[in-house]
């Protein structure tokens, strides 16, 4: 039925799309390795990934999109190597070198414990000192973790699969994780353990996540507007919401903007 639902949808979307060529209507887009949400192996490159090539296609652009390390896209897209870059945080110092779309989804950091555990959270993280926290380098983690950290049993890892491991190995009590990267994981690469973990509340931070297009390229406000256009538009048809559940997240549909 959401098949045949988000297709209808699809046909409706594409028989209004702007058609008009050339190469000024070529966005170069690069993003990173960051399963479900983009990836070169998965369905669409990833849902957000589907969901910016559709809302730029909506405007009449084409995307031409390179997937390469965090800060290799990055600087490159600093640099006007790429007109853009998306799978980004807000941060305050960027808007020197970039200019924010709207919000594409709700990134949400959780803790992950082992399914039985009797760790509970309050919101106090010094009441987690007896406990060793796993976390990645790189994140954006709250306050008051970054003012306790210190005090805390810590250890850091590059990504979130060897933090999933050692969790499940008990080498940590907790790991800092996000939500919807903890359940993709879960899913594909411990799928006979699936019931092995646990996730805790409260969310420890949301963060938006935006695309960005960068100040060295043409027009970039027109275009970074017309992004804007194509995302409203997916938002109230109701298409972003059937690009989220034909990826098999329906129940998280309360983390688009």
């Amino acid at each position: 039925m959401i098949k045949n639902i988000f297709s209808s949808a699809l046909l409706i979307f594409l028989s209004v799309v702007s058609d008009v060529g050339g190469t000024d209507r070529i966005i170069r887009l690069a993003t990173h390795e960051s399963p479900p949400y983009t990836g070169s192996s998965l369905k669409d490159r990833g849902v957000i990934t589907k969901i910016v090539t559709m809302a730029f296609a909506r405007e009449g652009y084409e995307t031409q999109i390179t997937i390469v390390p965090w800060k290799r896209g990055f600087e490159g897209t600093k640099a006007g190597v790429y007109d853009g870059l998306f799978g980004c945080w807000y941060r305050e110092q960027r808007k020197e070198w970039f200019i924010y779309s709207k919000p594409l989804i709700a990134n949400e950091i959780i803790f992950l414990k082992k399914r039985g555990s009797p760790i509970s959270f309050d919101g106090n993280y010094n009441l987690l000192s007896p406990y060793t926290i796993g976390y990645i380098r790189g994140y954006a983690y709250p306050p008051e973790f970054e003012a306790t950290k210190d005090r805390l049993k810590t250890e850091m890892v590059d990504v979130n699969l060897q933090n999933l491991e050692k969790l499940k190995r008990a080498r940590v009590d907790l790991i800092m994780i996000d939500r919807l990267i903890s359940r993709h994981l879960i899913a594909t690469k411990f799928s006979d353990d699936s019931n092995a973990f646990e996730e805790m509340a409260p969310v420890l931070v949301q963060d938006m996540n935006y695309l960005v297009i960068s100040k060295k390229t043409l027009d970039f406000q027109v275009k970074s507007a017309a992004f804007n256009r194509g995302l409203v538009y997916l938002k109230k048809s109701g298409i972003m919401e059937e690009i989220f559940k034909s990826h098999g997240y329906s129940q998280e549909t309360s983390l688009l903007p």
